[in-house]
């Protein structure tokens, strides 16, 4: 059971990839600190978020009907609005 559901949504799908492979360049960078690397690069990125992108689609176009409160995310993160029920 659910108390709320809160949903940070992303412009775009687009948005999605960005971000991932921000924070992969940020773990590479703490990793490379450490002498470890397991970071996937923009090509492994790519492929493993494409078996979520049918379900994040529609995650965008649907969870706003139902979350208690949706944050619309900018392109950099920031909230443009907050919408709530």
């Amino acid at each position: 059971m659910l108390d709320m559901l809160v949903m940070l949504k992303a412009p775009d799908f687009s948005n999605v990839i960005d971000w991932r492979l921000q924070q992969e360049e940020k773990l590479q960078a703490k990793q490379n600190e450490q002498g470890a690397s397991h970071i996937m690069n923009k090509e492994a990125l790519v492929r493993f978020i494409s078996h979520y992108e049918r379900l994040t689609r529609h995650a965008l176009q649907t969870v706003v009907a139902t979350a208690d409160v949706v944050y619309e995310l900018n392109a950099d993160q920031s909230i443009q609005t907050k919408l709530t029920k």
